[in-house]
């Protein structure tokens, strides 16, 4: 019951993020590369102004691509975002999913939050007691 709720909400919240890989030719193309955008050579150094450009840019949360979220696990319809709540029950990294939620709404944490609290410890409780 409570993965439906948060597919639902989910859905609601996160349905855009990613949607520019959502299709089959766009698993194929490569995430852009900072090296070659920012036209670093493998052997520049520090005192490159454009590696230390490359270095800043990698830092910002804003420019890194989506890490969690690609055509197995989105929001965007309710069948692939049950799935991804189930994913994200077991562990599995449900903190590239909360990284890629955070960088487009500020209902992130909030989100996430109740989602480990509640379902987390519960999966966590039963397996706990299903070994002891």
């Amino acid at each position: 019951m409570s993965l439906f709720f948060f597919a639902v909400v989910g859905m609601e919240l996160y349905s855009e993020i990613g949607a520019e890989r959502a299709h089959p030719e766009a698993y194929i193309r490569p995430y852009p590369n900072l090296a070659e955008t920012y036209n670093v050579s493998v052997d520049a150094g520090p005192d490159d102004p454009n590696y230390l450009a490359a270095i800043r840019a990698s830092k910002v949360q804003g420019n890194l691509p989506y890490e969690g979220f690609h055509r197995h696990a989105h929001f965007r319809t309710f069948g692939a975002a049950l799935l991804t709540m189930l994913r994200a029950a077991t562990g599995e990294d449900w903190q590239l999913l909360y990284h890629d939620c955070w960088n487009s709404t500020e209902w992130a944490p909030l989100f996430w939050f109740t989602f480990v609290v509640t379902v987390q410890m519960t999966v966590l409780s039963f397996f706990v007691g299903s070994v002891i």
